[in-house]
């Protein structure tokens, strides 16, 4: 009995034997979270195979039991974000009401998919220091993806991700099993607070034809939830230009460009009623004031030297979520995520720079919502409903510091003046505005 699983759950499959290797029919397996303590069941078929969908990542414990053997326990089995694994189960003739626990290190193995894929685990994801916690930034640490060119004038403080040499905004990105792309430039839409991340997951090929829409790579996350644990965290990062020594490559006859950035947050989860409804909130502040580099021209000499400009990213992100498990065939899922980012940054440049006035200041808000209901139908049958509304708002308005020298009188507003090693004048994209909603 084979199963293919969707990127945005897990699954466990398997066949059950016995001692001599003839498969069992009729056995029942039991799938329990040992987060949440909801359970799944399933019974083997014919073949002995059985396939348990829609599992959320995390830890479980699998009891197989069937009449005249003795019940097989295995705990601590990890079911990873958008994978299938495999459980084959061997059981023993030993007394009624034994129970024979297995370690399960050796025993899971992937034999279903067939995909190029890496998956960031949430102790990787609680542990690795991400400049700027950006969670695309995981995508790097997986072979064959590196970052793509910009190409999104609307999000300047974004990450993009190209895999196998692919075009960054080519990619499809899903959160929770929902949609975040950007549906006007392609791309991601909003970033999620790290310390709200279960797990990650990028497949750079072979993946199944249900989750398409890429010609690039799948990029996969699961955010928390509560459990019946009580968890949380607390953070604070401090960067500053004392602090730091300057690149190899920097002219040290130039000042010193500013840099300080102080980035903030938490998270807690745990149990409004135990075994049946839980919650999850995770916050993050970003406030930081830097430089980007331009150019200046030097009318005496008519040539461009090297500076640097002001510019600054204050980005707040916050997602919540709600688990409710009424009975033992149904969970509740709601989650809200908002992302609100104000920025100045280079316009979009396509000479190698750009003056002081071609900069940009972009306004970003995100409002996302989900729902989602499963239902077990029977052991071999699960119904799935998901609905999600996307609402995205960006504003560039005109910018310019009205700079006689960066911004000569005559210049018209938006009339962008282009010299082989500068960009001059008013960014030609701005002012522009674009508003999104989306619901799948």
């Amino acid at each position: 009995m084979g199963a293919t699983a969707q990127l945005p759950i897990s699954t466990l499959d398997g066949t059950v034997t016995d001692p001599q290797g003839a498969v069992v029919a009729g056995a029942t397996v039991v799938i329990t979270n040992t987060a949440t303590g909801m359970s799944r069941e399933a019974t083997t078929g014919s073949d002995g195979g059985f396939a348990v969908t829609d599992l959320s990542p995390g830890q479980y414990t699998v009891r197989v039991n069937a009449p005249g053997f003795a019940t097989s326990e295995f705990r601590e089995l990890r079911l990873e974000v958008g994978r299938a694994s495999t459980l084959n189960v061997s059981l023993k003739i030993i007394g009624a009401g034994e129970v024979i626990q297995v370690t399960t290190g050796d025993i899971a193995v992937n034999s279903t998919q067939s995909e190029v894929q890496g998956v960031m685990e949430a102790a990787a994801i609680e542990s690795l220091p991400l400049n700027g916690r950006n969670f695309l930034d995981l995508a790097f640490l997986i072979p064959g993806n590196r970052p793509a060119a910009r190409f999104d004038p609307t999000k300047t403080n974004t990450v993009e991700v190209s895999s196998a040499g692919a075009f960054g905004r080519g990619g499809n990105i899903i959160v929770d099993g929902t949609d975040n792309n950007d549906e006007v430039v392609g791309g991601t839409l909003m970033n999620f607070p790290q310390d709200g991340l279960a797990e990650f997951q990028i497949a750079v090929n072979k993946y199944t034809a249900e989750v398409g829409r890429s010609s690039s790579s799948i990029i996969n996350i699961a955010t928390k939830s509560g459990s019946n644990d009580v968890h949380g965290s607390e953070y604070i990062f401090f960067r500053h230009k004392a602090l730091q020594g300057l690149p190899a490559t920097f002219d040290r006859r130039l000042p010193t460009p500013r840099f300080s950035r102080e980035q903030f947050g938490g998270s807690l989860g745990g149990p409004f009623v135990r075994d049946k409804l839980f919650g999850f909130i995770s916050m993050e502040y970003l406030d930081q004031d830097h430089a980007v580099p331009v150019g200046v021209r030097d009318f005496t000499t008519n040539t461009v030297t090297g500076g640097s400009a002001l510019a600054f990213v204050h980005d707040f992100r916050l997602t919540s979520k709600g688990d409710w498990i009424p009975d033992e065939k149904d969970h509740i899922s709601l989650r809200y995520s908002f992302e609100r980012s104000l920025d100045v940054d280079n316009g979009f440049l396509t000479q190698p720079a750009g003056s002081a006035a071609n900069r940009q200041q972009s306004l970003n808000r995100y409002n996302s919502v989900l729902a989602n209901w499963t239902r077990s139908l029977s052991a071999r049958q699960i119904n799935t409903v998901i609905y999600q509304k996307n609402y995205f708002l960006n504003s560039i308005p005109g910018f310019s510091p009205n700079d006689p020298v960066t911004n000569p009188a005559g210049l018209a507003p938006g009339n962008e003046v282009r010299f082989p090693s500068l960009q001059d004048g008013a960014n030609y994209r701005i002012p522009q505005r674009t508003i999104e909603h989306c619901i799948i």
